[in-house]
């Protein structure tokens, strides 16, 4: 802080009776003490008037007269800093601080060494001035006046930076932050000037809804950070905040008509499946006299079962999950947003209603191509029964009496050998006693001779 504004500081706290003047200030100064002399002598040069009050003369600053009442008037053209209110101060620096150093008589605050509310306020208004001139397309200064014009497809918006005391006597401290990281955020080199459109876009739709004005701005900077935030996280995911409404409706209209897609296709494949099988069967020779054309048919129908089974079936199941992963993916990119409440009730709704039950009709038509497909097995059996059953059940049969006769002959073979076996060893016992009988004969003869 320089001298002179140091003098005009102490003095104007000595002067008594004060005016403001359009040049400064005017009052009665009654010098004490030599100091006090001496101060009037140092502001000669921004002295415009000084008299004794009693006899009107000029005052000799050579020798001033202790005690005497003196009326002296300030002149603060020269570019003096001293202020005697903030509506003054805010007038000479509403755009930009002129001078650092500054003094605000209304209450007594220097910037020197005073700590205050205001001036960080101040500070911070400044700050938040700057940074809406360097994002604007257009400024215009005119007798003072600082207007600022901001622009978007087909739309823009004009505003006065024009404020008083009780816009500085708000708490305006979370700005400051918040500037600052927009400042860093902006300066981002990718994509600059995409981010700075989307705050615009966001600023103008606050300006239009509030008011094109700059305590409206104030009030509502908050909520354009907020939207703002919300649009960038948007612009990220490819869409755009202005747009997310539309977008929004469009897309939930576009899920809607996929669900009814999903539930006409489970619709007519609930009839649709068994009036096809239904037809095939017409088709099966009932009489069995023709195998091949119903061995074909049978065929056919297994093909379709598994055409139905993992072709059909499993496009519309994996149709039914990614409707059901969108609508939950939707759902938190619309969260906390009150203009798509409705669009996020309906859609909670159907996720809790219509997914589950298409998933329920899914299993009812897996069931139902299974039931039929056996139905049609089990008809073509029956039908064929004499042809492919019951060769084989006879077949059973036969092999079953051969079985027996194979046993019932190997039993007799047993019996004709024990039969062999016991004749054969009667005959050698005969042989042997006859045998016997000759050598006693011979035995007999022999002694009988001696």
């Amino acid at each position: 802080m320089s001298q002179i504004l140091k003098h005009i500081i102490k003095i104007r706290k000595l002067l008594k009776d004060v005016s403001i003047e359009p040049f400064g200030f005017k009052g009665i100064y009654v010098p004490k003490t030599p100091e006090d002399a001496e101060l009037l002598r140092k502001l000669k040069h921004h002295l415009r008037d000084y008299y004794y009050k009693e006899t009107n003369n000029d005052v000799d600053l050579t020798n001033i007269e202790l005690n005497s009442v003196i009326v002296i008037s300030i002149d603060l053209k020269e570019n003096i800093a001293f202020y005697e209110t903030i509506v003054a101060f805010i007038q000479s620096n509403k755009h930009e601080l002129k001078d650092s150093a500054f003094y605000i008589n209304e209450n007594d605050y220097c910037s020197d060494n005073s700590e205050s509310s205001f001036l960080e306020n101040y500070t911070t208004n400044i700050l938040l001035i700057d940074f809406l001139k360097n994002i604007s397309d257009y400024s215009k200064q005119t007798n003072g006046e600082l207007e600022l014009f901001f622009y978007k497809s087909e739309q823009g918006v004009e505003i006065k930076i024009d404020y008083n005391d009780s816009v500085l006597s708000k708490d305006l401290s979370d700005f400051k932050w918040s500037i600052i990281e927009l400042t860093e955020h902006f300066n981002q080199p990718s994509d600059s000037n995409e981010r700075k459109q989307i705050f615009v876009n966001e600023l103008i739709t606050i300006l239009n809804q509030k008011g094109c004005t700059y305590s409206s701005l104030i009030d509502n900077w908050n909520l354009l950070i907020d939207n703002y935030k919300k649009s960038f996280s948007l612009y990220l995911s490819g869409f755009s905040f202005e747009k997310v409404k539309t977008a929004s409706i469009e897309y939930f209209h576009d899920l809607t008509d996929r669900i009814h897609s999903t539930v006409i296709k489970f619709s007519s494949y609930i009839f649709g499946i068994p009036i096809a099988y239904i037809f095939l069967i017409r088709f099966l020779d009932f009489t069995g006299s023709n195998i091949v054309k119903d061995s074909f048919l049978l065929l056919l129908g297994i093909i379709f079962f598994i055409l139905i089974w993992f072709v059909v079936l499993k496009s519309v199941k994996d149709a039914i999950l990614a409707i059901d992963k969108d609508i939950i993916s939707f759902k938190s990119k619309i969260t906390g947003d009150n203009n798509l409440i409705t669009i996020w009730n309906e859609l909670d709704e159907k996720s809790k209603t219509i997914i589950p039950r298409q998933k329920r009709k899914l299993k009812l038509v897996k069931g139902l191509t299974i039931i039929i497909v056996v139905l049609l097995l089990i008809a073509y059996l029956k039908i064929h029964f004499d042809v492919l059953l019951k060769p084989l059940i006879c077949s059973k049969n036969i092999n079953k009496e051969l079985f027996i006769n194979r046993d019932s002959l190997a039993n007799d073979t047993c019996e004709f050998s024990e039969q062999i076996t016991q004749d054969s060893t009667r005959d050698t016992i005969q042989d042997w006693i006859e045998k016997e009988k000759e050598l006693l004969e011979t035995n007999d003869s022999t002694l009988r001779k001696e």
